[in-house]
């Protein structure tokens, strides 16, 4: 025999629908009122399919859903208003299978009805679960329920009258109005494509279809159906029977080949060819429990020994009328033949099956029972409100906090426990006060609620059924992950991060918008740094478990040449260009709330961020040409995060900055020594100012040596290169800065004009530039300065920066002008860049 599960379609063909929806998108066309019944009979399918794949309660589910749509709905079964909706009893779980009949349909189907959402051979699956489980009026539902949604198709824009486009067109041709039409519909039509392109009346045409009469196959059907029956009714007989049955013992019940003695009176003699005894045994493949004939060894009038198979499980046995199931069944097969064959008479295709093989198992008598062979289990896991979200196949995903329950069914089990099978599993079960495996469950079925931890976990747990014979364990997974913490974000650096400063221009100069601020005006002409944000935005995952993510950056605006490039993140954003293949990075801890993270940078601590280069020339500032609008450009990021075994997510951040162009500014330089520490080489000053123009508010810097480097300390460096120059101070110095570099740890000094020295640091560098641009001192561990109180926080630098040559963020710094003077790090603050940016001026 096949299980259902294994060959079940859908009867929603929704991979369609983009197909059908004029063009429009597959979400927007699933929300239409006129695809109601396609939502329901998706809906009804889940709940059979679970019944079918065995979930807690599903059988349940779906019989309650069917019985509360035939309610509120009886036109869905019309002319058979008197029948009540009552559920079968049967069971998906156990079946009789001694008779395997070859049950295909008379002919063969087709996939769907053409061009449309329903998929009859999805539809008559979840006929077939429904006649099993609600009987006919409950397969008759879901019937007359994919035609409604088969009808209701038809009135989608673009499908037929009345709202078919081209059929109303042809109509206006023949009544002469066609060119009126064409001109006034025109504007109507583009103004469409901007609405929900259904009506309000469509929410009236679906209820019409519901209570208009059945189409012609379904009341053809109600007839076939009863002529039929009518004609050739079903055999009479007893297909099982228990009669006489007064012990049931099991020798060697749990070796592989037990001996099963029926005792009791009235069995008869011999055994007759036509009879047979039956017992149930486990079939994995189907995960049933399915009752078979046995192999009978001795027949008497009060004793019956019979072999029973390895895969025997606890059950009732009972006297099979095997002639009578062989003919009930046949009478199944010619009946559904008929009924088919009569349909498609007329002119209704398909597979029409009014009957089911027999499936009947014994019932619950006492003195029938044996115990016999190893116990099973099934088990599920699903959270206890609203759906279910599952991590993979194997694991079920719940957030922190959530509840959540256990269920199970045991076949042949004395007893039930649930056992944690990992630490996170302790956990669980310990915060629901079990300090170790929960015994005393129901061994024939039952759930256990239990809550997911504060924290992320994962946890494995195993429901174990045991009789005399052993145990069996079916086994759940949930994996437990933090909410994300907050949106991913772009942010551009360049030193600090900016983008949203605005500069105008008034009567005492350029004004910037805010005044004061964390943030800073970007400048245009640099090479900058996208950093992107991703950890908060993503399942925190417990420890141990890592996600992976892989990032590009979409860069565009009006300023720029060309419609837009693609970058990729750089392992190191000092390096020249990205890796290949591309850079994956690993997510980081989990934490139980943005402030907890928050406090985790505070500490020091850098999240995995992909840091994107931004060359210098798509960083462009101004107005757009033709134009008085100050231009902009824009980021859009995309971050694909895996697991390892599990779900995947994409999140898209994106953000506006503005560049504004600064002058241009190059710098010369000259190495110097002494006689006891080397010049540093023009690598090193090279890499060094290099790294102190990203420090600084101005376009990136050519950078000249000059003559005579490297050179000796003379004690008049300086003036040197004030005499070079020309010993006088015109307007055209302010567009070079000369400077002579010393080995490391030399320090600096830089009394102008547009001249200084400094050791071969970054920073060091960009101090003593910014004594040029008119900038002093904080008073600050012990120098002479402007106070702190002028400057916001008192000179500490509160928001990251960000060292691109060494790429690595820089935190908890001071500001650059005590650089020497105070404990590193030291650093650009956003107020000290906004007064040099000034300083600089426009270009």
């Amino acid at each position: 025999m096949t299980h259902l599960s294994s060959t079940f379609a859908w009867p929603v063909r929704w991979d369609i629908a983009t197909a059908l929806g004029a063009e429009r998108e597959a979400d927007e066309l699933a929300r239409s009122p006129l695809l109601a019944a396609h939502r329901v009979l998706d809906r009804l399918a889940a709940m059979a399919f679970d019944a079918v794949d065995g979930a807690f309660g599903a059988t349940d589910a779906f019989v309650d859903a069917l019985t509360e749509l035939r309610r509120t709905v009886p036109d869905l079964a019309p002319g058979m208003s008197g029948e009540e909706l009552r559920p079968t009893g049967a069971s998906l779980r156990t079946t009789l299978a001694v008779d395997d009949v070859d049950d295909k349909p008379a002919a063969a189907s087709a996939a769907s009805t053409s061009g449309s959402l329903i998929d009859v051979d999805g539809v008559n699956n979840v006929v077939e679960v429904a006649l099993r489980l609600a009987g006919r009026l409950g397969a008759h539902t879901i019937r007359r329920l994919s035609e409604v949604a088969v009808m209701a198709e038809r009135r989608l824009p673009g499908k037929g009258y009345p709202q078919d486009a081209g059929y109303l067109a042809d109509v206006s041709v023949l009544t002469g109005n066609a060119a009126e039409r064409d001109t006034a519909a025109s504007p109507a039509t583009d103004d469409q494509t901007e609405r929900t392109w259904w009506s309000p009346r469509d929410r009236t045409d679906v209820v019409a279809l519901v209570r208009a009469a059945p189409p012609h196959c379904s009341t053809t059907y109600l007839q076939v159906d009863e002529n039929d029956l009518v004609l050739h009714p079903p055999p009479e007989g007893e297909a099982l029977s228990t009669a006489g049955i007064e012990q049931v013992e099991v020798t060697q019940p749990c070796g592989a080949s037990p001996v099963m003695t029926i005792h009791g009176h009235g069995f008869g003699s011999a055994h007759s060819g036509g009879g047979g005894v039956i017992a149930a045994g486990w079939e994995g493949a189907t995960v049933q429990v399915v009752y078979r004939t046995v192999s009978v060894s001795s027949w008497s009038d009060t004793k019956v020994v019979a072999q029973l198979p390895g895969n025997v499980i606890s059950g009732y046995a009972a006297f099979a009328d095997l002639d009578f199931i062989a003919r009930y069944n046949k009478w199944v097969q010619l009946r559904n033949k008929r009924v088919t064959e009569a349909m498609h008479v007329h002119g209704c295709p398909g597979d029409w099956k009014p009957e089911l093989p027999y499936a009947e198992t014994p019932g619950s008598v006492p003195a029938a029972r044996y115990s016999a062979g190893m116990p099973r289990v099934l088990a599920d896991v699903a959270p206890t409100s609203g759906s279910s979200e599952q991590w993979n196949a194997r694991t079920l995903h719940l957030q922190t906090g959530q509840a959540f329950r256990v269920a199970w069914q045991g076949f042949g089990a004395k007893t039930m426990t649930l056992r944690a099978l990992d630490s996170g599993a302790q956990t669980v079960l310990a915060n629901a006060g079990h300090s170790g495996p929960v015994t005393g469950l129901n061994a024939s079925s039952g759930k256990l609620v239990l809550t997911a931890p504060a924290t992320p976990v994962r946890a494995t747990f195993a429901v174990e059924a045991g009789n005399s014979c052993g145990t069996s364990q079916a086994r759940v997974a949930v994996m437990v992950t933090g909410p994300a913490l907050q949106s991913a974000s772009v942010a551009v650096y360049q030193a600090v991060a900016g983008g949203d400063v605005s500069v105008t221009v008034g009567g005492a100069g350029e004004v910037l918008n805010p005044a004061t601020g964390s943030s800073i005006p970007l400048v245009a002409a640099k090479r900058s740094v996208a950093v992107i944000d991703w950890w908060s935005a993503v399942p925190q995952m417990p420890p141990g478990e890592t996600l992976t993510a892989k990032a590009t950056l979409e860069v565009h605006g009006p300023l720029l040449s060309f419609p837009g490039v693609t970058l990729r993140p750089s392992v190191s954003t000092a390096d020249p260009a990205p890796p290949d293949p591309p850079l994956e990075l690993p997510s980081g801890p989990a934490f139980t709330s943005l402030t907890a993270y928050q406090q985790w940078l505070a500490m020091g601590n850098n999240p995995q961020t992909f840091n994107v280069v931004l060359p210098a020339e798509v960083c462009r500032g101004g107005e757009i040409p033709g134009t008085h609008v100050q231009g902009w450009t824009r980021l859009d990021a995309t971050v694909r995060v895996s697991s390892e075994d599990g779900p995947s997510w994409t999140v898209k951040p994106g953000t506006n900055v503005t560049f504004y162009p600064r002058r241009k500014v190059r710098i010369r330089y000259r190495a110097w020594g002494t006689s006891t520490q080397s010049a540093p080489t023009d690598q090193v000053c090279r890499a060094a100012l290099r790294a102190a123009g990203s420090l600084l508010p101005m376009p990136d810097p050519e950078i000249f040596v000059l003559s005579g480097s490297p050179t000796q300390q003379n004690g008049h460096l300086i003036e040197d290169l004030i005499a070079e120059r020309g010993g006088t101070e015109t307007p055209s110095w302010r567009d070079e800065i000369w400077l002579v570099i010393g080995p490391v740890g030399m320090g600096g000094y830089a009394p102008g004009p547009w001249v200084g020295a400094s050791d071969a640091t970054e920073v060091t560098i960009a101090h003593e530039v910014g004594h040029l641009f008119a900038q002093n001192h904080l008073a600050l561990c012990g120098i002479v300065g402007d106070p702190p109180s002028s400057f916001p926080n008192g000179g500490n630098v509160v928001v990251p920066g960000f060292d691109m040559w060494n790429s690595a963020f820089v935190r908890n710094a001071r500001d650059v002008m005590v650089r020497t003077y105070c404990p590193e790090p030291t650093w650009p603050s956003p107020e000290r860049w906004r007064r040099e940016f000034l300083q600089v001026g426009r270009s």
